[in-house]
């Protein structure tokens, strides 16, 4: 935290603060029969964890050797319940819809995109899907210019029951062995 500046903190509570609010809001407009699986409410999952993360993210520039196609970041869903992604600041980012096409999110100023996570899909009996989502290589003369992007990963805490399989430590613990990072 001391290398962490007073501004980020700032920022990252504030997402905290409405990560709590969208999932109060996913919670309440949740259908009973899906809700039931929620071992407690979603907004309470989040409170004290010490697992969620602010990220920022540095896509640099475009050489020229790149392979058509090639992908800045490969299809995935997050792990975690929600993300909450400050618009990014060059375009890049695709959500894949359920029909299967890939669509570009817009980049806009201001703009807040919020992504739907493996520990949601979990704990609501996959009612709510993961967003799979990619990060695509610019084309032309943005190909010279940088992407930042600035995700907070909201994750339950450690003893939150996701399903009767899974605590959301657990699940978490399976999922970086998967990735390789445990």
């Amino acid at each position: 935290p001391g290398n962490i500046s007073d501004k980020s903190i700032e920022i990252g509570n504030d997402l905290v603060n409405i990560g709590s609010i969208l999932l109060d809001w996913i919670d309440d407009n949740t259908p009973e029969n899906v809700r039931k699986y929620f071992s407690i409410p979603l907004k309470d999952m989040i409170k004290d964890s010490q697992n969620n993360l602010l990220r920022i993210l540095h896509y640099p520039p475009i050489k020229n050797n790149e392979e058509e196609g090639a992908l800045r970041a490969s299809p995935h869903g997050d792990i975690n319940l929600i993300t909450i992604l400050l618009s990014g600041s060059e375009p890049g980012l695709q959500i894949l819809t359920l029909d299967g096409n890939w669509i570009d999110v817009p980049c806009n100023k201001g703009w807040l995109i919020i992504n739907s996570g493996d520990m949601l899909n979990k704990c609501s009996n996959n009612f709510y899907p993961s967003t799979i989502h990619r990060v695509i290589n610019p084309k032309g003369s943005d190909r010279t210019k940088s992407r930042y992007s600035m995700p907070l990963f909201l994750h339950a805490r450690d003893e939150v029951v996701l399903s009767k399989n899974y605590t959301a430590k657990s699940f978490l613990d399976e999922r970086l062995k998967e990735l390789g990072l445990k």
